[in-house]
């Protein structure tokens, strides 16, 4: 049920929404940047890497900060509020 609702939010947003679904991280090592869908994530961790325990048993080192991820998923659920209200995504930009 869920996979069918984030396949119908990915095909809703717009092109330059789409790349912003899950949560980006990256890797221990620096190397690789990949995501990780919120929801899955069973608790987070600084041992003093940052640790993603995902529902699956399936553990994630990264270099992200716990408060950067707790911020990210707040992001993350901010967009799909709007997008469920309706409400449009605004650029800011700063003017000189």
């Amino acid at each position: 049920m869920l996979a069918i609702f984030l396949s119908n939010i990915i095909f809703l947003l717009s092109k330059r929404e789409r790349g912003v679904i899950m949560i980006k991280v990256t890797r221990l090592n620096g190397t690789e940047e990949f995501y990780v869908n919120e929801n899955k994530i069973e608790f987070i961790e600084e041992t003093p890497d940052t640790v993603i325990s995902l529902e699956s048993g399936k553990k994630v080192v990264v270099l992200e900060s716990v408060d950067t991820i707790m911020e990210r998923i707040a992001e993350y659920r901010a967009r799909l509020y709007r997008f469920r209200t309706g409400e449009r995504l605004r650029e800011f930009t700063t003017r000189p």
